[in-house]
């Protein structure tokens, strides 16, 4: 009975389904919040990785800066700095555009969830840029098999950001 009543306080609290012998997971290992959910989630944290991210940065360096809410944060403070920044987000480039900082934005289609370029064209155009630094947004970080998310799409981009590196 204890079982059943843990199941049911997670049911009820929408970590799982109830399910004949049992209960299963809501969201599967490919289920991916959207950047509007996300975008609220954990800012405080964010800011002070950006914060402490933006310490990597020297003036005229250019920048890698993936799609994604946490490496949307170091958008204002890159302002200062005089940087020229690649990026992957469609919603940073628009923000990076908003703070006047020089920005080129790569070509790729668009993933809806997280508005990050993605596909043989963004690769093809990354491939022609080296990197002072990359800032890369990932879903997880596993202790094994290093940064994780769940398109594999968007984690060849990644890969290949993280590989073009000065």
């Amino acid at each position: 009975s204890t079982i059943r009543r843990d199941l049911d306080e997670l049911e009820a609290a929408g970590e799982l389904k109830r399910i004949h012998g049992g209960a299963k997971r809501i969201n599967g290992l490919g289920d991916e919040p959207d950047v509007a959910s996300k975008s609220a989630q954990n800012l405080r944290a964010k800011q002070t990785i950006a914060q402490a991210a933006v310490r990597q940065i020297e003036p005229d360096d250019l920048i890698f800066l993936d799609a994604g809410t946490t490496t949307a944060q170091l958008i204002p403070f890159l302002a200062d700095i005089g940087v020229t920044v690649i990026t992957t987000g469609v919603d940073n480039a628009s923000l990076l555009a908003d703070y006047q900082i020089s920005t080129l934005m790569l070509g790729g289609m668009v993933k809806p969830t997280t508005k990050a370029l993605i596909g043989a064209t963004t690769a093809e155009a990354l491939n022609h840029y080296r990197f002072d630094v990359a800032f890369i947004g990932t879903n997880g970080v596993h202790p094994e098999f290093g940064l994780t998310t769940p398109d594999p799409e968007e984690a060849v981009i990644k890969r290949l950001a993280i590989h073009q590196r000065a």
